[in-house]
């Protein structure tokens, strides 16, 4: 990842942190960690440019309403202290890929994000003459046999490099490196689960975490923030005293089984590997520069998740659209009042729009002081209107909303209070 990629990363992350205390602090007590990371996050944000703070605030704001209807504990103002933390460094070593962790100090709760720029990656890993995958991925130490048979290969990268050649001018490193190397891969792969039936479920949670997490991916590109939903082990969507979430999120199962390991059709440096309950990986081989090195990267992507792993796709005009696969609606509701009932994904729950608003088709009349009402947030006031950066800012009674202007009236996203 170069320097840049991951400043706008760090970058996204401190938005991310601030997103939710500027959410969360006019309803609650609030506190964000000074930690190394919010340090290196904070440096990260203000080496990065005005236009790319915009985009990751946009981003934030986009999908932080999802967070809070996602996590009713949040909000809930109990007189106790919400916390928000970012992850310290080295924590992804151990198995938790959280990047900010959010706590109260008074009940036996935490929810965690794990924030993404632009990117859905699982892992970058790497294979080498003395990399132990197994014993990294699912704690079975790779076998003799799998060092004697990928010896050979590294010891000719290892000649190749005292040469100075390049990948490109190798004669046939396809046969000579990635498809030896990926068979021993998909031998070795293949004796741990008989050694171990546990495996499949021990590498999935290699690869995705040991703790439960909400995935936000930002899609600049598609102006598009996206919310997955990894609850393994339950502990996402739990209710406060007076709120249910009008989202329910499934608890994903892990595989148990594994089906089958090979070669992509066509491919000579990617192998699949298919899982039971709806897991599908891709292992794609590659080298990490132009010059030949005894080491090759080790790209892991999801080709197919359970449909229990919510997708949720929140446009940058803060509106969500929810995937059909797996998702269910519950009205909201009390505790107090009857219990709820699932509703067509197709007719999400909205609150209802004031009598008296009304769609004004001249939005050059709207100006700070202009009363507006959205169909979520409700009625607020207009703040700021920035004409070169084409956004506007509304004060709603819970926080602030930035908008695409005139989009947000055009499209009837914000509608002018008579």
């Amino acid at each position: 990842m170069s320097n840049n990629s991951n400043n706008q990363g760090r970058a996204y992350e401190y938005a991310w942190i601030n997103t939710l205390f500027d959410a969360l602090s006019s309803v609650r007590d609030i506190q964000i960690v000074h930690n190394s990371s919010w340090d290196a996050n904070k440096r990260a944000w203000e080496e990065i440019e005005d236009e790319m703070r915009d985009i990751l605030e946009m981003s934030a704001n986009a999908a932080v309403d999802t967070i809070l209807e996602l996590e009713p504990l949040m909000a809930e103002n109990d007189s106790d202290e919400l916390i928000l933390e970012f992850q310290q460094d080295g924590a992804g070593t151990q198995g938790d890929v959280r990047d900010i962790v959010i706590k109260r100090n008074s009940i036996e709760w935490e929810i965690g994000l794990s924030i993404k720029h632009n990117h859905e990656a699982v892992k970058h890993s790497r294979l080498s003459h003395g990399l132990d995958f197994g014993k990294e991925w699912f704690n079975v130490p790779c076998s003799n046999t799998y060092w004697e048979t990928i010896k050979p290969i590294f010891d000719y990268l290892k000649d190749e490099k005292f040469k100075k050649t390049k990948w490109s001018e190798l004669k046939d490193k396809e046969g000579d490196v990635y498809i030896p190397l990926l068979s021993a891969f998909i031998q070795e792969v293949n004796r741990a689960y008989t050694s171990d039936p546990t495996m499949p479920r021990k590498m999935v949670e290699y690869l995705i975490g040991t703790k439960d997490y909400y995935k936000v991916i930002s899609r600049d590109g598609k102006r598009l923030t996206v919310i997955r939903t990894f609850n393994m082990h339950g502990s996402l969507n739990q209710p406060s005293k007076m709120k249910i979430s009008a989202i329910c999120v499934p608890v994903v199962e892990l595989p148990t089984e594994l089906v089958t390991l090979k070669f992509k059709t066509g491919s000579a440096n990617t192998v699949e590997m298919y899982l039971n309950n709806g897991w599908q990986l891709s292992f794609r081989i590659h080298n990490a520069s132009t010059a030949v090195e005894p080491s090759l990267k080790f790209d892991v992507q999801f080709i197919g998740m359970p449909i229990s792993i919510l997708n949720i796709e929140c446009k940058w005009n803060n509106i969500c659209a929810m995937e059909r696969a797996g998702l269910m609606l519950r009205e909201k509701k009390e505790f107090s009042e009857q219990p709820t009932q699932p509703i067509p994904v197709s007719s999400p729950p909205v609150v209802p729009q004031s009598q008296s608003a009304s769609p004004d088709p001249d939005y050059t009349a709207v100006k700070v002081g202009t009363k507006v009402s959205h169909k979520l947030f409700g009625t607020g006031k207009v703040i700021r209107i920035d004409l070169k950066k084409k956004r506007i800012r509304v004060a709603f009674a819970l926080n602030e909303k930035q908008f695409e202007f005139p989009p947000a009236f055009t499209e009837e996203f914000l509608k002018v209070q008579n």
